[in-house]
């Protein structure tokens, strides 16, 4: 595998991009979405007026490092999409020529526009900045929508899911960039209220996506035992019934302008962030527990017939771009009879998984319990999705009642924010820091490490 990989430089690039495909844990997504409340209560308390002014409005001071940080991670998104744009085209279709070459020459025009934006950013040329995001903007959307136009050309069977990818990573980037020009224009009007209320609907979306994301813990837990089961249930309910109407009630605030009921919510909310990750950590040692009281054979033997995987598995493992996998954040070195780890994130399987000593066809008492599991994990999340999606329409009909007949068109207009992602438009892109690209200058040194494992000079 070494020696081919060397000899083959777009494999090589396959194989480093499966590597980066490790996400931020659940468990660090839950640690993250409270520091970013914590940042924004701290911005907000720090740009209120002083108590003698009260006719004087919210002004955030500190945003200058902040939007410099947003500027750079939008910079590094767009050229991972450019590397996955490249890395990903089916191999025996050459992305230099024709159709996709043409859009290769935009991705890179556009990432240079997007490098550009993140030294103005960084250099706090406001106005420069801004109008360059508007000209990344632009070119992402033109990009978002001819994406398709290379399926008219191109006749292959893994072209549309590469296609579909891409069109995915250009979305999250829109709406990345327009709530970074949506902030600026209204730190610009003077209202900071609003700058303040994109961060905090971020925050909120996100945050209903993670508590989607780990509905299944308690029929997971449950099938260990009732005690686990009730802890996993006490954390979803602080999640669900605590945090996320807290987080709602804090943008509505901010969208009224009432920033001291806004950051009372906001209080409470990294209160409930805080009990849930503790919950959270509860739930992960019973886990924990459960996995090292299981019976193991120490000195397991490799069960006849079992084969390591070909080379040719392997290689047919970098035919299709896979997603990135996220799990609770359990340590993997649990005692255990696992003969055979596979860690190269086949479809439908997880990594760690492997042969076990001794084990025979047929459904277990185990797979019957995860099957069940899964149905009640199921159920959970439609019924989950449904609560959360009540909760929103409840918050939109506060935000209307608040603002009266009167401002009808405002509320329309705010109904329409270009950084509002619909839920069903969520992708798992909660990640931040592992995803990134190796420096380019180290690329040679990683083609002569694998020239070294092949024994070539």
């Amino acid at each position: 595998l070494a020696k081919i990989l060397s000899q083959d430089p777009r494999l090589l690039e396959r194989f480093m991009a499966r590597s980066r495909l490790e996400a931020t844990t659940l468990r660090d997504q839950l640690t993250l979405l409270n520091q970013s409340q914590q940042r924004l209560t701290q911005e907000l308390k720090d740009g209120l007026p002083p108590a003698d002014q009260p006719d004087a409005k919210l002004e955030l001071k500190n945003r200058i490092p902040h939007r410099a940080s947003e500027a750079e991670r939008i910079a590094q998104e767009s050229a991972k999409m450019l590397d996955n744009y490249i890395v990903w085209t089916p191999r025996d279709l050459n992305v230099n020529e024709g159709e996709l070459g043409t859009f290769k020459a935009k991705l890179i025009k556009l990432v240079a526009t997007a490098s550009e934006f993140s030294t103005q950013a960084a250099d706090q040329e406001s106005a420069a900045s801004l109008d360059t995001a508007e000209e990344l903007y632009q070119q992402l959307r033109a990009f978002k929508d001819n994406l398709p136009d290379l399926l008219d050309g191109i006749s292959h069977p893994k072209l549309p899911s590469h296609i579909a990818n891409r069109t995915q990573e250009a979305e999250k980037l829109i709406t990345d960039v327009s709530g970074w020009i949506r902030k600026e224009r209204m730190m610009e009007a003077g209202h900071h209220h609003l700058a303040a209320e994109v961060d905090q609907h971020r925050i909120t979306v996100d945050t209903m996506e993670l508590t989607r994301k780990l509905t299944g813990l308690k029929a997971q837990c449950q099938g260990i035992s009732p005690e686990l089961g009730k802890s996993a249930e006490a954390f979803l309910a602080t999640m669900e019934m605590d945090l996320v109407p807290e987080l709602e009630s804090s943008q509505v605030a901010l969208g009224d302008d009432q920033v001291h009921e806004s950051i009372e919510h906001q209080s409470k909310a990294i209160a409930h962030f805080t009990k849930a990750e503790q919950e959270l950590d509860t739930v992960m040692d019973g886990i924990i527990k459960h996995l090292d009281s299981l019976p193991y054979d120490k000195n397991p033997q490799i069960a006849e017939g079992t084969e390591p995987e070909s080379l040719q598995e392997l290689l047919a493992m970098l035919e299709d771009e896979a997603r990135a996998a996220e799990a609770l954040g359990i340590p993997c070195c649990r005692p255990s009879n696992l003969l055979i780890e596979k860690d190269w994130f086949k479809p439908g399987s997880s990594s760690g998984s492997g042969a076990t000593a001794g084990s025979t066809p047929g459904p277990s008492p185990r797979r019957t319990m995860q099957a069940q599991a899964q149905m009640n994990q199921a159920k959970e999340a439609n019924a989950l999705a449904e609560r959360l999606r009540k909760q929103t329409e409840e918050a939109l009909r506060k935000l209307r009642r608040g603002s009266g007949d009167s401002n009808a068109g405002a509320v329309a207009r705010k109904q329409e924010r270009t950084w509002d992602t619909l839920g069903s438009k969520l992708e798992d892109h909660m990640r931040q820091g592992r995803g990134n690209l190796p420096p380019e200058q180290y690329r040679k040194a990683i083609e002569r490490y694998f020239e070294s494992l092949a024994g070539e000079k």
